[in-house]
């Protein structure tokens, strides 16, 4: 109304005055402390908020709705607690429990994300749990006398995620159970053995080592800090290094008689799902995982529900809860039955198991047998009797090209591979041709092709490696392809560590080195190399099957993942006469049995 007057009297306000913040609703925020960019499970981290003004600046109130969580995808896994200072900050504390890194914080004030939210801390595991600790390898429960026996400990914290890094004391003690003869009952009795053979690999990992000369039944007890491990004591038995596989195989049933077992955990009664055998399968599938045998079947999803949902059940062996409390008072029953249900529930689903270390995976096609494999699931598996059944499988993501099998394929899981030999790179893309006219005045025909490989193949050439580091992963083997028929054994490799398929690694090989051209019904077991120690290089044997026009195949394969090269097995005697779809396994890494699968007329074999 007056400009002249403000013009004269007022002086403009300098930028570097302070100002007053303002006492209305916070506009924004920002958070800052350790707890944003790293945690520790089961350690409380914190980070502080600050609610600032229009101006920018930090208010000196209080009073706003601050809320900070761990989520993933839309399901929040931790919520943190927060404390008003009555300044202007909030302290907020939380504690993970997982090492999940699909696991975002989003921190909010009044619902507005403050700035840089989502934030990804680098979560790692706490300190080590001797009781959520778990013992894998298949020298824990089945070994040969008079040779050295390792298995691998792995350190976990109080919420079960793997350690990965070392520095943590672990011991044995080997107590003699039952020997195979009885002449050396009284040498079992006293026999006892404390093992401090035990080697830190620095990951997380310890590989303990042991060896008994007398064949028969040991109690391997495990500990850390005089704790015992999940599972211990753990039933190992040493064969003679004399045995030899009989001529002739018996099968005795085994009726399970659990009805007053209690709960995992000792609370309260067992539901009927958890105890209850599975009911007979259109495809019955099995696998050995840590000394317990896997079943795929159908179960009830809750007492009394009317509808059954794909499952897997473990049928434990008396040896192995003998020991539990819930049958201190009544003799255990000779095994019992476990179940998890798996994540799809179609029925017409198909589902593959695959065993891994102290691990189950779960490859489903959930449009029927005759369509691609679209998810991947696995739970943890945890010997000695005590593995307690999750309600639901971790699914894991399937990125990367699907697979080509669809059908009649087989697949195994192998350990890590330190040096594995790099498959064979792509043929380079052609370059562009441009057409030119040769009658026009410009034209500049263009130069020889060089002689040799491209300058870009051979760089490339010559600066990747020759070997490369494989992480754990699932090979499927054989199959029928939607695509048109192919002359070779279809492969495909999915990498557990980075939750992708890593496709055929053969695709661009030469002929001499392709798998061998066996589709559906073929049956692999992963093995050690003959000559090694059960933890050494690994093979996977691929026995059986259809061609493709219509044959069964007798041959049996292997493949060497380190090397990627595939040999025929060639042996004496009358060979395993032609089949597709049967059992293959290995017992005490010498021998390979055959069970089962289909003739030819589609007859079974007895």
């Amino acid at each position: 109304m007056y400009p002249s007057y403000f013009a004269r009297h007022v002086p403009a306000t300098p930028a570097s005055a302070p100002r007053t913040p303002k006492p209305s609703a916070t506009l924004s925020a920002r958070a800052f402390g350790p707890g944003l960019s790293a945690a520790e499970c089961g350690c409380a981290t914190s980070f502080t908020i600050e609610s600032l003004d229009s101006y920018g600046e930090r208010r000196r109130g209080g009073g706003d709705i601050v809320v900070a969580r761990l989520v993933i995808s839309d399901e929040v896994k931790v919520q943190a607690y927060g404390i008003d200072n009555t300044d202007g900050t909030y302290t907020c504390t939380y504690v993970a429990e997982s090492v999940d890194r699909r696991q975002k914080l989003h921190v909010t004030v009044n619902g507005i994300p403050v700035a840089g939210s989502p934030f990804r801390p680098e979560l790692t595991a706490g300190p080590v749990c001797a009781q959520m600790s778990t013992a894998t390898g298949t020298c824990l429960y089945d070994s040969i006398a008079g040779k050295r026996t390792t298995f691998t400990v792995q350190a976990r914290d109080c919420f079960g995620n793997p350690r990965r890094v070392g520095g943590d004391r672990f011991n044995m003690v080997v107590h003699g159970v039952a020997p195979n003869s009885a002449e050396y009952k009284e040498s079992f009795r006293i026999f006892k053995l404390l093992v401090d053979d035990v080697a830190d690999n620095g990951d997380g990992t310890y590989s303990i080592s042991w060896q008994a000369d007398l064949p028969g039944s040991y109690d391997l007890d495990v500990s850390c800090d005089r704790t015992p491990l999940k599972g211990s004591p753990f039933r190992c038995y040493l064969a003679s290094s004399f045995v030899r596989p009989p001529l002739a195989l018996g099968a005795t049933l085994v009726q399970a008689t659990e009805k007053s077992a209690r709960a995992p955990g000792g609370k309260g009664l067992a539901k009927p799902r958890q105890t209850a055998p599975p009911l007979p399968a259109e495809r019955p599938a099995c696998v050995m995982v840590d000394g317990q045998l896997l079943v795929l079947s159908t179960a009830l999803s809750m007492p009394g529900a009317a509808g059954r949902w794909p499952s897997v059940h473990a049928c434990q062996f008396e040896p192995q809860y003998m020991h539990e409390d819930a049958y201190l008072a009544a003799k255990p029953p000779p095994c019992r039955w476990r179940s998890c249900l798996l994540p799809s529930h179609k029925l017409d689903a198909h589902h593959t198991l695959v065993g891994g270390d102290a691990a189950l995976y779960v490859l489903s096609q959930n449009g029927g047998a005759t369509r691609p494999v679209d998810a991947v699931a696995c739970t943890e598996v945890v010997g000695g009797g005590a593995w307690c059944p999750p309600q639901f499988l971790v699914p894991l993501r399937c990125a990367g090209p699907s697979p080509e099998a669809v059908e009649g394929f087989c697949a195994a899981y192998t350990p890590p591979i330190a040096a594995m030999r790099r498959p064979a790179p792509p043929p380079p893309e052609p370059e562009p041709v441009f057409e030119a006219d040769p009658d026009d005045e410009d034209y500049v025909p263009p130069p020889p092709p060089p002689k040799g490989k491209p300058k870009k193949a051979a760089e490339a050439e010559e600066a990747a490696p020759a070997t490369m580091a494989l992480g754990p992963c699932l090979w499927m083997l054989g199959g029928s392809s939607m695509g048109p028929a192919s002359l070779s054994c279809l492969l495909d490799i999915y990498s557990v560590e980075e939750e992708r398929w890593l496709g055929n690694p053969f695709a661009h090989e030469e002929e001499a080195l392709q798998p061998p051209a066996v589709t559906n019904g073929a049956s692999c077991v992963v093995r050690p190399l003959a000559g090694q120690p059960a933890d050494g290089p690994i093979s996977i044997y691929l026995f059986g099957g259809r061609h493709l026009d219509g044959t069964l195949s007798d041959e049996l394969w292997r493949l060497d993942p380190a090397a990627l090269a595939w040999s025929l097995v060639k042996g004496d005697g009358d060979p395993c006469p032609a089949r597709e779809s049967c059992s293959l396994t290995h017992v005490l890494s010498r021998y390979l049995f055959v069970h089962g699968g289909l003739s030819v007329e589609g007859k079974a074999f007895e």
